[in-house]
């Protein structure tokens, strides 16, 4: 009977977030904001002028506010300005009709029944950039789901430092149908957080008088990845996610 190739039995981004899991923080994280750069810097570069890729965004106003300032980072680094001001140009001109139409329809209708909440002018689809992210995330957390507890990516996941952050525990719960991926998944956050609570109760410990001549430790920073890990790591921006 033939072997079945390795590419059947090994998990859709299995290796990659092996990798990934290298370094402190959520793998999830780390990967999205690398998918994201990427799709960010395809668009600029390759797409730009790509009918259905420029509907898209239409439909999404551009890139959310956390994936422009990465699509700033981007342009900046790729000098990639020309791609982002054709796509803002036609953005711009897309936003100007929304508001004209709104305020041309108060007008009509006198303000005493007003054309609905401004706030739908933002009403926008999903940004190109967070549907790539999400689709990595998803296939790490699908891995991390499955995974028995004594494989690599469980061991990987157990060391200090490592896990999910909250909103792709979330994501990945989201996902999970039978209790025993949803144990997995937040047994990983548990564990992480646990920890974590230790180093930030060491940071405050050490701020009493009596202790303020004890050496700083890996609590020094409890704080800010305690951040990172309720509100995730891509939103600190890329030195923590890089």
């Amino acid at each position: 009977m033939p072997s079945r190739r390795r590419s059947e039995l090994t998990p859709v981004g299995y290796h990659d977030l092996l990798r990934d899991l290298r370094h402190p923080g959520c793998p999830a994280c780390r990967a999205a904001d690398r998918a994201a750069r990427k799709r960010i810097d395809s668009i600029l570069w390759e797409y730009v002028n790509d009918p259905d890729v420029r509907g898209a965004l239409v439909t999404s106003h551009g890139f959310c506010a956390r994936h422009a300032r990465v699509a700033l980072e981007v342009a900046r680094e790729q000098a990639a300005g020309l791609g982002m001001a054709i796509i803002y140009e036609h953005l711009l001109r897309h936003c100007r009709a929304h508001v004209e139409r709104y305020r041309d329809e108060g007008t009509r209708g006198g303000w005493l029944s007003r054309p609905g909440d401004p706030a739908d002018i933002l009403d926008v689809g999903d940004c190109p950039a967070c549907q790539a992210a999400r689709f990595v995330a998803e296939s790490y957390l699908d891995v991390a789901a499955d995974s028995a507890p004594d494989s690599e990516v469980t061991e990987a996941l157990a060391r200090d430092g490592r896990g999910f952050c909250l909103p792709h525990l979330v994501l990945g719960l989201s996902r999970a149908s039978e209790r025993e991926r949803v144990e997995r998944l937040a047994r990983i956050f548990l564990d992480t957080s646990e920890r974590l609570e230790s180093e930030l109760r060491t940071y405050i410990d050490k701020h009493d008088y009596r202790r303020v001549d004890e050496p700083k430790g890996s609590e020094s920073d409890s704080w800010v990845r305690a951040l990172g890990w309720i509100v995730g790591f891509e939103a600190l921006g890329s030195r923590w996610v890089r």
